[in-house]
This record gives C-alpha cells, structure tokens and sequence, in this order.
C-alpha cells in the first residue's frame, strides 16, 4: 500500500511531513519533482491511498469506488461550479457574495467577473476579472476570446472593497456521519501574495468573530461532507457581512499547521488512526495563536530584494511555522523560475 499524492508545491511537501511522522513514504505523479519518489499512474493499485490538493486530479476519481482518498463523494455540478454553489447556499439560507449570470449588457461597475470552475479539460483557468469599465470588460473578453474559453463559464460577482485580511478560512478535517471526529480551525489571510485575488503568503490561527464554524458545520453537513476542507469566507465592512466565498473540497495550501501544533489531526482522520483521546469537544481544537509563512515566497521577496515585505514576513506577531523548509523552497523556487522562463519564451516564439 503506497500513499500518492497528485500534485507538488508546499501542499505535497505538508502531506510528506506529516506521513514521514505517521512512519509512511509519500509517491508523487510527477517525475519532475525530485524531492519526492515517483510512481506513474498506471502503477497505482486498488489499495493505495490517494491524497488530492486541486480539483482537476480530484475530479478524475471521485464517485468512482476505486482506492482510498476522501472526499469520495461529491455533487459535481455544485463542487465544480463556483456560481451553482453560490445557488444552492442562497436555497439552505446562507449568504454567498451575491452573484448572476454573465450578462454583456449589465454596465453595473464594478464587479468581478469571475470563473466558474477552476479546471476545464485540464487546464487551469484564471480566478477572473475585476471590471471597472467598459475597457475593462472590452479587454476581459478579448483575453477570454484569445485562449477560446467559453464566456458562460464566466459569472458576475459583486466585487468585495475590503482587505484581504478580512478572508477568513475555516479548515480542517469533516465527516458528517460522525462530527466528533471533525478538527476546525479558523485562520485569516494576514498577507497576501498580491495586492488582488491573493493567495496566502502568510495566514495565522483566530478565534471566531462571529460563529463561522457554526455555519460551517451546518453547511457540511447538509452536503454529507467527508474529508479535508476549507471553507472560505470575506467580511465585508460596508454590509457588515460575512460572505462565503468558496469551499475547496480537498488538502489546501496551508494544511501543515493543522500536521504541525495538532498532532498530525487531519492526517489522522484521514488514515483513520485518531485514538479517542486525540478528539476534540465539538471538534474544535484549543485555539492557539500560529501564523505559517510560505518560506518560497519569503525568500522571493528576498532575491528581489523587497525588503518591506520581508519584513512584514518575519515580524508577524504568534508562534511562526516556515512552510517548506529552506532547502526545499530554494528547490520549489527554482522551478517557478523555469516555468517562467519557458514560458515567456514559449509565448515569443
């Protein structure tokens, strides 16, 4: 039995981790990545366990009864469609950003047009197009029109005016059918990797401002949810809201701090091997104030010698975690590099 994971980055490197912890060797699909063994594809049998950090590599095995990995069962047309989610949360009374279709005529700036899926046939679309005017949109379609994506998977989003610090994730690890065994923890997006539609280049742990695991644990249930999560949400200061924002149904980016300060939690309800005394009271774990840092973008911001961010980075207040290691981001970096190397020359050829 093998433990294969279907992607690389600080997502596998968490899942490696936590498994070298667990006394198990971590597989990767991908031959490129030399800090992990290799297996192909074909090779994997009935038997192995299968752990997903993007829904493309997810969406090839779920619903399907074939090896071990969680979640296993999804609706497809709510996971894989941002605006269909936002739809049915709208039908069990929550409060989703407000969203409608696409529509080429609504000149009602601005909005964030935004994707509707994540992957399509494969590739990786982009998370959408903030739309101040009519330029705007002129240039969103034509970007939209050059790569020949279909304008329907594009929806209209309200466009949120708060920081990104206000992006607030609950995450962990959920099963429906027994909600002792859940691990939540709520962490904000302290900073962002760019000034817009950021990913997190340093979140830490917080308590919970206005009952957001509640709703989570409402929400997860109605969906029969089992498995790792994130569920996010954005507090808007003007509505004095918190919106949902989207539910990623797999292990996300920062997950090691979950392997890190709370035993090896989401790995171990994952395997199944959390002994009684490892459960939580309501399956929330005692609050601790952690702050992860990505180590790879630290040390970007370093060799580009923007110091103010470092800065920021490295006087973050609570107990810091660096995600990957030196060595392996110096690693990571480098193939960022070459990717983008390639393809600036692919794109002047």
């Amino acid at each position: 039995m093998k433990h294969i994971v279907f992607s690389d980055y600080v997502n596998a490197w968490s899942i490696k981790k936590g498994l070298k912890k667990l006394g198990h060797d971590t597989y990767l699909v991908d031959n490129k990545n030399k800090l992990f063994k290799f297996i192909n594809k074909k090779d994997i049998k009935k038997n192995d366990i299968l752990f997903f950090t993007d829904e493309n590599s997810l969406s090839l095995y779920v619903n399907k009864e074939s090896n071990h990995f969680e979640p296993k069962f999804l609706d497809k047309k709510i996971f894989d469609d941002k605006l269909a989610f936002a739809n049915y949360l709208e039908g069990i009374h929550e409060t989703p950003i407000p969203s409608k279709p696409f529509n080429n005529k609504d000149n009602s700036y601005p909005y964030y047009l935004k994707c509707r899926h994540s992957w399509v046939n494969g590739k990786k679309l982009p998370r959408g197009y903030i739309i101040h005017s009519q330029a705007n949109l002129k240039k969103a379609l034509e970007q939209i029109n050059n790569n020949e994506w279909d304008i329907n998977w594009f929806f209209h989003q309200k466009l949120l005016n708060s920081n990104s610090e206000n992006n607030i994730s609950a995450s962990g690890y959920f099963d429906y059918s027994d909600n002792k065994r859940n691990a939540i923890i709520l962490t904000k997006k302290t900073i962002g990797s760019t000034k817009t539609m950021s990913t997190g280049a340093a979140i830490e742990t917080v308590r919970d401002p206005a009952n957001l695991i509640e709703r989570t644990i409402n929400i997860l249930n109605k969906l029969k949810y089992k498995g790792p999560f994130e569920l996010e949400f954005f507090y808007e200061n003007k509505d004095d809201i918190y919106y949902i924002l989207e539910l990623n149904p797999r292990f996300w980016m920062q997950h090691g701090i979950l392997i890190k300060h709370y035993n090896n939690a989401i790995l171990k309800r994952y395997l199944y091997i959390e002994g009684e005394n490892e459960l939580y009271s309501q399956g929330i774990p005692e609050f601790k104030h952690l702050v992860w840092i990505d180590t790879t973008y630290l040390l970007y911001c370093l060799l580009k010698l923007n110091l103010h961010k470092v800065i920021n980075l490295l006087t973050l207040k609570g107990k810091k975690n660096y995600f990957p290691n030196i060595q392996s981001s110096f690693y990571f970096l480098i193939i960022k590099y070459k990717k983008s190397i390639l393809k600036r020359l692919k794109k002047n050829e």
